[in-house]
């Protein structure tokens, strides 16, 4: 404490001052126990204090006036206290009694829900059935909740309600534990959280686990597919939806998308490997969109296994998108559609290439090889594979061409 003397003036102050300030701001706070008439039959009073001698009559009653100064400002903070815990204790009773209310009101639990989500009353009655934690948050909490699911996965109102509607666990979580969740995942599998954001939008199980949980699948990737631990987290990180499978799920997926290529369990993880969306697309459709490529380039029955083996990446898009690719290939090369798929069965590649994309390459070679357009599409028709680089990959090409032909010089 700044008292502004010298410590040699403090030394002079009087030491009966020193210890009626002592007894002053020692006792105040022990008066209410300790005060009462002097006599045989005052009650000992246990003090941590060092024993001061007994006070005077005259002390007392002064002790006694200060304490009465006192004693007003006490019972004031002590009444506003105490007004403030039966106020807190009516609010949480209040709500205590709302979601009891409104878990002994099914009909108007789900009415809220059906407010909230945009969905009809029977929906919303299987959402609740489907997880009954819900029933146990009015509408304010619902409709936080959901502005902050939008929020955290950057969606429009209506797409956080359909993800919601998909997931509804995760109106149940705390919004501040969803984004843990979803930032404690991009930091296990090293990618950055806004690409992240876009997969849970997709597959939003991903942020009903906790990280602990997250961890253990991807060791059961590495023991399933036989990856060392690096890699099995590569491939979660490129493929994350794997992550809200169980492992006895993934296995089973494992083992029907081999029996429905025809391959057998270690050559179809090899697949899954350059592939990890094979094993989140059921497997039943992989052998459809199998069956619809083979059929679309006119091949035997018996080569959809190399097909597959060759561009699985097929096989990850429907067959109304690879009809799509045929025909725009047949388009830009302008050649008829029978000489297109003979270039793309050559080439299945191209089944995967955007037409904007298709249209790029022929504009790079083009440029690249001093050749008009439509001379290179007579070329690419005749030699498909020209096309099944990107642009950037065929400038490289075409500069270490010039680069050699002039050192050959």
């Amino acid at each position: 404490m700044d008292s502004g003397l010298p410590l040699v003036a403090l030394a002079d102050v009087p030491q009966q001052q020193q210890q009626q300030q002592s007894e002053k701001h020692g006792l105040l706070s022990r008066l209410r126990q300790m005060v009462k008439p002097a006599g045989d039959e005052a009650p000992a009073v246990s003090s941590p204090l060092p024993a001061v001698p007994h006070a005077s009559s005259d002390k007392v009653a002064e002790l006694q006036q200060l304490v009465q100064q006192d004693a007003p400002d006490t019972a004031a903070a002590a009444a506003s206290h105490k007004q403030q815990q039966q106020k807190g204790k009516k609010q949480d009773k209040k709500q205590q009694q709302q979601q009891q209310q409104q878990q002994h009101d099914p009909q108007q639990a789900a009415q809220q829900l059906a407010a909230v989500l945009g969905v009809d009353g029977r929906a919303a009655q299987q959402l609740l059935e489907q997880e009954p934690g819900l029933a146990g948050l009015g509408q304010k909490q619902l409709k936080e909740r959901l502005s902050s699911l939008s929020k955290l996965l950057s969606l429009s109102q209506d797409s956080a309600a359909a993800v919601a509607y998909r997931m509804p666990r995760l109106l149940t979580l705390q919004p501040r534990e969803l984004s843990q969740r979803l930032a404690a995942a991009a930091k296990l599998l090293g990618v950055e959280q806004r690409l992240l954001k876009d997969v849970a939008a997709l597959q939003p199980g991903l942020l009903v686990h906790q990280t602990d949980v997250l961890r253990v699948r991807i060791k059961c990737l590495e023991k399933l597919l036989m990856l060392s631990p690096p890699d099995a987290t590569r491939l979660a990180a490129a493929e994350p939806a794997l992550l809200t499978f169980r492992h006895e799920d993934l296995a089973a997926r494992l083992g029907e998308l081999a029996k429905q290529l025809g391959l057998n369990t270690n050559r179809t993880a090899g697949l899954v490997c350059r592939r990890p969306g094979l094993l989140v697309v059921p497997p039943a459709v992989v052998k459809q969109r199998l069956d619809a490529a083979v059929q679309l380039l006119q091949l035997p029955v018996e080569a959809g296994k190399s097909f597959a083996l060759r561009v699985p990446g097929v096989l990850l898009q429907p067959p109304g998108v690879t009809r799509s690719h045929l025909l725009s290939l047949s388009a830009l090369l302008n050649i008829p559609l029978d000489r297109a798929t003979v270039a793309a069965a050559e080439v299945p590649q191209l089944l995967l290439v955007p037409p904007a994309e298709v249209q790029a390459r022929l504009a790079t070679l083009s440029e690249t090889l001093k050749v008009p357009v439509d001379k290179v599409r007579l070329m690419a028709a005749d030699r498909p594979v020209l096309l099944s680089h990107n642009s950037a990959t065929i400038r490289s090409a075409a500069q270490q061409a010039a680069t050699s032909k002039e050192q050959r010089r």
